[in-house]
């Protein structure tokens, strides 16, 4: 079997299932970097079966907006009971755990670091997006 070089980070990679943890921001860059060497590799080696988990039922990780989120307690606690209260947290909206994104929050990085080379933002986005233009 073939190795995989990734020059720039130094790595050979023998595995040829991959499992990515997250679709958010950097499991999405992972998965793509990976579908891209399933697409220019030669013939000679397999290509990576790639896996994305995701506990929300959509991508975006952090920035997918909970707005209906309820938080049944706050860490940390001086008592660890309150831990193990088995809540129900999901979201309705997302089916996942509530994300620290709120209404009026825009980024704090501007949009040429924030975009994907390939998928750039909307030229009519602000220079800071919000968490909707994010997504």
């Amino acid at each position: 079997m073939a190795a995989v070089d990734i020059e720039e980070c130094g790595v050979r990679l023998h595995a040829r299932r991959i499992g990515i943890i997250g679709a958010g921001a950097a499991g999405l860059a992972a998965a793509r970097v990976f579908a891209e060497e399933n697409a220019t590799s030669n013939n000679d080696t397999p290509p990576f079966v790639i896996t994305v988990l995701e506990r929300n039922n959509a991508v975006g990780g952090v920035w997918r907006y909970t707005p209906n989120s309820v938080c049944h307690y706050n860490v940390p606690q001086p008592d660890s009971s309150a831990l193990r209260q088995k809540f129900d947290e999901r979201c309705p909206e997302t089916g996942g755990f509530p994300t620290p994104i709120y209404d009026e929050l825009s980024t704090n990085l501007p949009t040429d670091v924030m975009q994907f080379p390939d998928v750039p933002f909307p030229a009519s986005t602000d220079e800071f997006p919000s968490h909707t233009e994010v997504l």
